[in-house]
């Protein structure tokens, strides 16, 4: 585990940038993008939910696969799963579906940005429900926000969540799939998120 101050150097350190700027040109251009811009037209067009889901993973799946062997991001590193993870309500039926595990309704979903800015701030730090010896136990059922955190610095210094300290990660910009994602469900109106440990609250001395 890295400590602050290594963090915060790494943070401020010219030839990071560089190296994630350049990573990230090297993602764009291995992007298929028709192939990613078809699948959002699909996802908005399907009438099934499940339809949606199936569609919009396939979409996210392609920044996934064009980053493949250019970042740190690989089994065995967790930290992601320790952190805050929105999850669309459609989702979250879908992880119920395909794994029988029992999924609770949560209380509210994303009011506005300061009720997730607190759901954010409850769950930093917290294992997720399925981060199971260390490893994602529903990897091809993973939500959406897991298949576009994609880091794209030289390793995973950063990544690490430091209680009660903000860190700078450097990652691939995926606002043009958050909006065909935000679209697909009707809009940022429309959209039912909360955190997966609201929809599938952890069991007590699991996951790290």
């Amino acid at each position: 585990m890295a400590d602050l101050a290594t963090i915060r150097a790494r943070e401020n350190d010219p030839a990071m940038f560089e190296h994630a700027e350049r990573t990230a040109e090297r993602i764009n251009d291995r992007l298929d993008l028709d192939g990613m811009s078809a699948l959002a037209n699909q996802a908005r067009a399907a009438n099934s939910p499940k339809a949606k889901v199936i569609l919009l993973r396939q979409m996210a799946d392609k920044l996934g696969q064009a980053a493949q062997g250019l970042v740190p991001c690989k089994k065995g590193c967790n930290h992601c799963c320790h952190m805050a993870t929105m999850v669309h309500l459609e989702e979250a039926q879908a992880i119920a579906r395909a794994t029988g595990t029992k999924m609770t309704m949560p209380k509210a979903f994303n009011v506005d940005l300061v009720h997730i800015e607190k759901v954010r701030q409850r769950y930093d730090g917290v294992a997720c429900r399925f981060l199971i010896n260390g490893a994602c136990s529903i990897y091809n059922e993973r939500p959406l926000a897991c298949r576009l955190h994609i880091i794209v610095d030289r390793d995973n210094t950063l990544c690490e969540i430091v209680p009660g300290q903000k860190i700078r990660v450097p990652m691939i910009n995926t606002k043009e799939s958050d909006w065909a994602i935000s679209m697909a469900w009707g809009g940022p109106l429309e959209m039912k998120y909360a955190d997966i440990r609201e929809f599938f609250p952890p069991k007590q001395g699991k996951g790290r």
